[in-house]
Order: C-alpha cells, then structure tokens, then sequence
C-alpha cells in the first residue's frame, strides 16, 4: 500500500492491492464529481501496464509491513504464508514424484513400500558415496 501524508490522494483497489495515486480521481468517483464526464473502461491488465514500478528493499518491504495497520497487517502476513504453503506443497509434490521414479528404476514399487523401507530407501541415496 502507499498512502500520502495529506490524506488527499485517493485510493482505489485492484484485486487485493490498494494502492494510492497522487493526481488522480479514483475510478470510484470518477464520473460521479463532475469532473469527469464517465470513467474510463480499462481492464485491469492495461490499468497495471500503466503503471510504474518501484524497487524497494527487503528492509523497507518490511519496514512498510510493520507500518500497516494491524487488520492489514495480518491480512499482508497471511496471504504471504498461504503461498509459502502452496510453494511447499508443490515442492513436496515433485519430490514425491521424483522418488517415484528413482524408486521404478531401481525395481521398487513406491507405493508398496513401508515407512520405514521409505526411510531406508531415502537414507540410501542422501548417503551413497
């Protein structure tokens, strides 16, 4: 989020990303003060071609977290740890489907293995020399 000290600059939301334009009327009240006839009819896609970008640091990344207030916050943390979770799945899935394979050509059947043959199987190919 990027918010401006004055309070002035409107806010408008894209997806779940609330972000803050100095100069420019949000696309809620657009059309409705007058000083627009309508609003314009872009796609999110072409309102986010327009925009720039702005490189910030894992210090002030985290620095602009902290400042959230604490709803925001939480929500900014979740979402970050929901992908996190999805990320870790994905990993464990391509694993998985790695021993899989090592398993079929070293004769064995994956899924009939027991734990504890799991176990052993593994710790053989982490320690073969």
């Amino acid at each position: 989020m990027v918010s401006s000290a004055g309070g002035d600059a409107p806010d408008f939301t894209i997806g779940t990303r609330r972000q803050t334009r100095v100069g420019t009327p949000s696309l809620q009240t657009m059309g409705r003060t007058g000083d627009q006839k309508s609003a314009p009819k872009l796609a999110a896609g072409d309102m986010m071609a327009n925009m720039s970008s702005l490189e910030l640091s894992d210090e002030q990344v985290v620095s602009l977290v902290r400042g959230l207030p604490a709803e925001r916050k939480r929500v900014a943390l979740l979402a970050l740890a929901l992908e996190a979770q999805a990320g870790r799945e994905d990993r464990l899935r391509l694993g998985e489907a790695q021993l899989r394979r090592v398993a079929a050509d070293r004769g064995l059947d994956w899924d009939r293995l027991t734990e504890d043959e799991r176990e052993s199987f593994v710790n053989t190919l982490l320690h073969k020399k």
